[in-house]
């Protein structure tokens, strides 16, 4: 096989793996995002406030407890199951339930002992108390969900994950929160069925587990623990990565802190739909890991530079379009979408959405510094820029409200992403491939002009029937616009190819167009 012929190989597994993971990508985020419309809807800011709060303890909580593990356990269950060690396999999976599941625990139990503290000193709100006890009964239910779900993954059984995770957590509890609201239940009852989804999640992932993929009760197998070496590989990489969680979470924790809980509540309807554009980073990164590993192994650079900035290319050519909509209409996405409690959001959502914007079009620059072994620097980075966003939200917080907590994340992903981008340079040559840059500029011009005329004239008559109409015109003129310039290079037509072998669909007109 000729190098070209392997780049073009290589580049659709790339692509055809994270269209997949895509495509699971936005059936959870659909889901999540209906979740939180019904609910900020029903609940209104203050209340949808105390909520995020509670959801923020619980996630933040759940990785803290789980100390790295759901990482070292698919190293070493892969590891033993091609040896074929039944024994140590079973013993991995029982060592990664057991130490997170205990710490996890004693963490609910300390957080119920200090929710009095925590609601009446530290966030002077005295209703946020029972939410707090509720969701931190929660911790080992999600701790243990997320173990199980890189355990399926383990098994490469990913489809598993999305039965338990996907439709056995997420979409039940969209149901029983509809039912919920339409019996008119409050933010107890709510809170109460977020634990409630989990442990369902929790029993269909065992149930499957045992059954499916790893006779995990049977008596047969005597398991054989490995506590010391998922600790001593887990460790390192959970702190490494709480960093990066840290500066998700610290905006909401000193809203909290700063402000009053609707304001916690508007911000958190402005972070998701800024976070929609990560959909695409996430997707594309988690295929091109392994294929630039392979690449470093065999020192092959060159391919990974191109890999790189191919890859880079379409993250920008998808991710543009949805972040020209929500910069010129943020006022009217939030209207439409969360009503005018929530619409002074709008000026964070623009920001917010600068900034990982940003984050996205840089490319997976992180997964190239976790081939080359840069986990010093990628702690170092991670460290430093959080602790850089928790100095910026105590300093902009007081003053900006809102905004600030939107300027202090967005600044910590800008800089956090030039410094990776940087070092990206260093280890691999690669070339953005401007010419096509320059294309998808202009053709995001007449469409933009499109919608900059409806927001100069029609600004308070767009309902979300025509803001999705506009969406659909103004990303459709993007694509033909692209295609006229000729906005596609070899690489892509292969992809296309590539899909309708396996599809068996005849895609000859779509390569035609894109030649």
């Amino acid at each position: 096989m000729s190098k070209k012929d392997k780049f073009s190989t290589l580049i659709n597994k790339v692509a055809l793996g994270a269209g997949f993971l895509f495509l699971n990508s936005i059936i959870i985020y659909l889901i999540r995002f209906f979740y939180k419309l019904i609910i900020s809807r029903h609940l209104g800011p203050e209340n949808y406030g105390m909520f995020s709060l509670g959801l923020m303890f619980v996630n933040v909580f759940a990785l803290l407890t789980t100390l790295g593990i759901n990482n070292g356990i698919v190293k070493y269950i892969a590891h033993y199951n091609s040896l074929k060690d039944k024994n140590r396999v079973k013993g991995t999976i029982l060592s990664s339930i057991k130490i997170p599941f205990i710490v996890s625990t004693i963490s609910a139990i300390l957080l119920i002992i200090f929710s009095d503290i925590i609601s009446n000193q530290l966030f002077k709100n005295p209703s946020f108390k029972i939410i707090l006890i509720i969701f931190s009964i929660g911790i080992p239910f999600f701790t243990i969900l997320k173990i199980l779900s890189k355990s399926f993954i383990a098994f490469k059984k990913p489809q598993y994950t999305i039965i338990s995770s996907t439709f056995g957590k997420e979409l039940i509890l969209l149901i029983l929160s509809i039912l919920m609201i339409t019996l008119g239940y409050s933010i107890i009852s709510l809170s109460i069925i977020q634990i409630l989804s989990v442990i369902i999640g929790l029993t269909i992932a065992f149930f499957i587990f045992n059954k499916k993929v790893f006779p995990l009760f049977s008596k047969e197998i005597t398991p054989i623990t490995q506590n010391k070496e998922l600790l001593s590989f887990s460790l390192p990489l959970f702190f490494t990565a709480i960093f990066v969680d840290i500066m998700g979470w610290a905006d909401t924790f000193f809203l909290g802190i700063y402000m009053n809980p609707s304001i916690v509540g508007i911000y958190n309807i402005a972070l998701p739909l800024a976070t929609t554009l990560g959909i695409f980073l996430t997707s594309f990164s988690s295929m091109v890991f392994p294929i630039i590993s392979e690449m470093k192994a065999q020192r092959n650079y060159k391919e990974m530079g191109k890999i790189f900035s191919t890859v880079s290319r379409w993250i920008f050519l998808i991710s543009f379009p949805i972040f020209i909509i929500i910069i010129f209409l943020p006022k009217t996405i939030i209207f439409n979408f969360f009503g005018k409690d929530y619409i002074s959001g709008y000026n964070a959502l623009a920001i917010l959405a600068s900034g990982y914007f940003i984050n996205v079009i840089t490319g997976p620059g992180i997964q190239v510094l976790k081939s080359f072994s840069k986990v010093k620097s990628i702690f170092i980075i991670n460290s430093s820029l959080a602790l850089f966003n928790v100095i910026l939200n105590i300093i902009l917080i007081p003053k900006y409200s809102l905004n600030g907590a939107a300027i202090a994340t967005a600044l910590s992903l800008i800089i956090r992403e030039i410094i990776i981008l940087y070092m990206t340079k260093k280890l691999i040559k690669f070339k953005y491939q401007k010419i096509y840059y320059l294309k998808y500029f202009i053709s995001a011009l007449i469409p933009s002009s499109i919608l900059y005329y409806f927001i100069s004239n029609y600004t308070h008559q767009i309902t979300l029937t025509y803001l999705i109409i506009l969406s659909i015109i103004f990303t459709t003129t993007y694509f033909i616009i692209v295609i006229i310039l000729k906005g596609f290079n070899k690489d892509d037509i292969d992809i296309v190819t590539s899909l309708e072998k396996r599809t068996k669909i005849n895609l000859s007109i779509i390569k035609k167009i894109m030649r």
